[in-house]
């Protein structure tokens, strides 16, 4: 307001009359309500959860500001079926309004996002004085901050407004004891196949099938640290056949060899394959022909020993929240949020009363959680408190962002109607331009009218510069030209 004062060519601490001042900010509500829902300002737009009802609308009440719920909805600038703070890919919906609310079309889950706008604030220039009494939703100016306010409650009588500024929300200490891992499922035991081949001998020539008689076939199998533990050796009659010799070695195989061992001929193929859960190999495998000449058999392991890998529980991540005895303060509104990877954010909350202590205070948060509306995510989360140490251990089945704040309390008398600050340069040249016509100055208000409209897109182009961002979703300023 001083600002356009000034510009008028008036001190605001000498000449400003009172009715000049409720002239000047009735120019200023009147280009705050203009400009405030153009755009989704990220500093003032909000996005809600909602259930549409079983006519898929999302009532006007449902969408009341959260102060003093009545209905201040300015504007809704899209639906989403993902929470879009969280899901990079969630795309808006086509919606349409209707005397009972917002119709979200017929294909949503349980509930959807609306990204809105609530009413602009509005200011006064009427100073707060003592001897009046304010009913609530009342609005006055302090002279000693220059700040507006809003009466909470009716029979507001004597209370400054300027003693009710709400202290800055601060943050609690946490800190991560335990990160969070995830469970193994472990591994089963895979067992060890090895084949002998009685076909392609290192040393050629093959066996001949009959194997000329006093043919020798010999098997020796060791273990890990090179032990023996069975073994096998046939010799040709000059009547047995090559599959023969393979199922009397099977025979005398399984008979030498540990009980866990299985043993199975492969006649069509001519080989033997062995398994088990173990480490072993062939220590000799080879057949001795009717010139005493070793002719080496081919041993091949198919399938290699793994041991069984035993599993593992998850472990929980836990977050500590540490109190002081300075931390307590009667009033203040305690929270704990949780925050998932995917971005969605759970929250409980605590107002301290006169009655309680620290502990209690932390007693508190654990007992708000099933009341919650993250009820059901909660469910999943412990809660251990040291009376002793003043501490909270917030145990997480995966890993979360926990944080906790405490919002000192403020006035019960007055609300701070704070200006919305990206909006200066329009109001304060739209303002002007309108005293200026009040004046009778039409052609000095004109290009203050531009002007206004200038600052504005100037303000949007610095703030949301792309189509679509994909961290903020905010959309791009419209052309001054459309094409219809």
């Amino acid at each position: 307001m001083w600002a356009i004062a000034k510009r008028i060519g008036l001190d605001p601490t000498r000449n400003l009359l009172d009715d000049q001042a409720d002239a000047l900010s009735t120019y200023i509500n009147e280009r705050v309500r203009r400009a405030y829902p153009a755009t989704d300002w990220p500093e003032w737009t909000a996005t809600v959860e909602r259930t549409p009802d079983t006519n898929h609308i999302v009532t006007w009440s449902d969408l009341s500001a959260p102060e003093d719920g009545s209905l201040p909805l300015e504007r809704v600038f899209k639906v989403y079926l993902l929470d879009p703070r969280g899901n990079a890919s969630a795309t808006d919906i086509p919606f349409r309004l209707t005397p009972e609310g917002v119709h979200v079309g017929f294909k949503h889950g349980p509930t959807v996002w609306l990204k809105l706008i609530y009413q602009a604030p509005r200011f006064t220039a009427t100073k707060w004085r003592g001897d009046i009494t304010y009913s609530q939703g009342g609005l006055v100016y302090s002279i000693r901050t220059g700040n507006c306010y809003k009466s909470k409650v009716n029979n507001n009588r004597g209370n400054d407004p300027a003693d009710s500024d709400t202290a800055e929300p601060r943050s609690l200490g946490t800190e991560q004891i335990q990160p969070f891992q995830s469970a193994n499922p472990g591994l089963p035991v895979q067992a060890e196949i090895l084949a002998i081949y009685f076909t392609g001998a290192l040393l050629p020539p093959d066996p001949s099938d009959p194997p000329p008689a006093g043919t020798v076939f010999s098997f020796a199998f060791v273990d890990q640290d090179n032990n023996s533990i069975g073994s096998s050796s046939v010799t040709a009659s000059g009547t047995d056949t090559i599959e023969d010799i393979i199922n009397a070695t099977v025979a005398n195989l399984v008979g030498s060899l540990p009980g866990t061992f299985s043993v199975t001929p492969d006649i069509p193929n001519s080989k033997i394959t062995l398994q088990d859960e173990s480490y072993f190999t062939a220590g000799a495998s080879f057949y001795t022909d009717s010139d005493s000449v070793d002719h080496p058999l081919r041993a091949k392991i198919t399938q290699s020993f793994i041991p069984a890998m035993a599993g593992s529980l998850a472990v929980p991540q836990l977050v500590q929240l540490r109190l002081s005895a300075g931390d307590f303060v009667i009033g203040g509104e305690y929270s704990l949020k949780v925050r998932q990877a995917n971005g969605t954010e759970h929250t409980v909350q605590y107002s301290a009363l006169a009655t309680d202590s620290t502990v209690q205070v932390l007693a508190g948060l654990v007992g708000a959680a099933p009341a919650s509306l993250s009820a059901a995510y909660f469910e999943g989360v412990s809660f251990l408190i040291d009376p002793v140490l003043l501490t909270l251990v917030i145990g997480t089945p995966e890993a979360a962002s926990v944080e906790a704040f405490l919002q000192p309390p403020g006035s019960a008398w007055w609300t701070r109607v704070d200006f919305p600050m990206d909006l200066v340069e329009t109001v304060v040249e739209g303002a002007y331009g309108d005293a200026l016509k009040e004046g009778g100055q039409n052609e000095k208000a004109g290009p203050q009218e531009q002007q206004a409209g200038n600052e504005q897109v100037k303000r949007q182009g610095t703030i949301l510069r792309q189509s679509s961002d994909m961290l903020t979703d905010q959309q791009r300023p419209l052309s001054r030209y459309r094409i219809r």
